[in-house]
């Protein structure tokens, strides 16, 4: 059950993200005097910073977040 839930969250997660959050790129093609079109991409610095989060905070939701998956892995699978 508790496999099924995280595989499920997984997949979903992976559905919902956009891939434009993650590269944002645009065509650009170039003419040189005398020369041909030339095509390619231009990359754009995107954002991915967490902003002012404190690591601490961060660090102790990161542990609260294991602890409660622990007390329910072993809930689930004592009823098992």
């Amino acid at each position: 059950m508790l496999k099924k839930l995280i595989v499920a969250l997984f997949v979903l997660g992976a559905l919902i993200a956009p891939k434009s959050l993650f590269a944002q790129e645009a065509n650009v093609c170039v003419q040189i005097y005398g020369g041909g079109v030339v095509c390619g991409a231009k990359h754009e610095v995107v954002d991915t910073d967490l902003g002012d989060v404190n690591p601490v905070v961060l660090g102790a939701g990161l542990l609260l977040a294991s602890l409660l998956t622990y007390k329910l892995s072993k809930k689930f699978s004592s009823q098992i």
